[in-house]
């Protein structure tokens, strides 16, 4: 029979090393497929475990995380092609689509919101 407990607090590390290995890696490109390789597990099971324990996929995660960086740069007044840069967007336009999708303004509009909540479905 399980330790329901212990069950729950191995799930709970499981899932910390999960958010320390992604949140150490922002900068760098990360993809399903990668994360999956490297915590060797499917990316099905990957996506389940996240979503479980998280209520929000590994990509609006990322994406979350990454755009809570560029906010902070912005703030700080840094371009915002160079905050989307070291927040690990690939490219420019990608980073303004998500940007404008998230807080329906440009980068460049000191009007914009404060950051949504995590698990809203509009994120991605």
């Amino acid at each position: 029979m399980y330790n329901t407990n212990s069950v729950l607090f191995c799930a709970l590390n499981t899932c910390n090393f999960y958010f320390l290995s992604i949140n150490q890696n922002l900068s760098a490109p990360l993809s399903l497929e990668g994360l999956a390789q490297t915590f060797y597990m499917s990316k099905n099971h990957l996506t389940a475990v996240f979503k479980r324990a998280t209520g929000t996929t590994v990509a609006r995660y990322i994406l979350y995380k990454r755009m809570a960086i560029v906010r902070k740069e912005l703030s700080m007044g840094v371009p915002a092609a160079e905050a989307a840069s070291r927040a690990g967007f690939g490219d420019y336009s990608s980073f303004f689509r998500a940007y404008k999708k998230m807080f329906g303004c440009a980068p460049s509009d000191k009007s914009a919101p404060g950051m949504p909540e995590m698990d809203k479905g509009s994120m991605v």
